[in-house]
């Protein structure tokens, strides 16, 4: 039997929600060129409510999939360059109250005897 156009938007659409879980973006453009062919094709009319219900919620949990993704992408960033920031200097304020940076760097190799 031929699975309905509901079941394999259905199925699509978890599959995009595990590629975004597991963090292979690569897989989203393909995928999203398969949901919009299959959303062309769907025809609401002849869908009971409760099917295209389950399409919505199913659409929406995987934008918030993609938005929080989104987000820790941002906060890796953000940190990686407080990281590097940390690695040429530290950042202090001087007597006068201004915002100055002590090098923390060493420009060799210290060796001891």
């Amino acid at each position: 039997m031929t699975p309905s156009p509901v079941d394999t938007l259905l199925k699509t659409l978890e599959v995009e929600a595990e590629a975004i879980r597991f963090a292979r973006y690569h897989e989203l453009a393909p995928i999203r060129e398969t949901l919009r062919a299959q959303l062309e094709q769907l025809h609401p009319d002849r869908h009971a409510s409760e099917a295209l219900q389950q399409i919505k919620s199913k659409l929406q949990a995987n934008q918030a999939l993609l938005k929080a993704a989104i987000g820790g992408m941002n906060a890796a960033r953000v940190r990686v360059a407080e990281l590097l920031q940390v690695q040429q200097g530290l950042s202090v304020y001087d007597q006068s109250g201004h915002l100055a940076t002590v090098p923390t760097g060493r420009n060799g190799l210290e060796k001891k005897a």
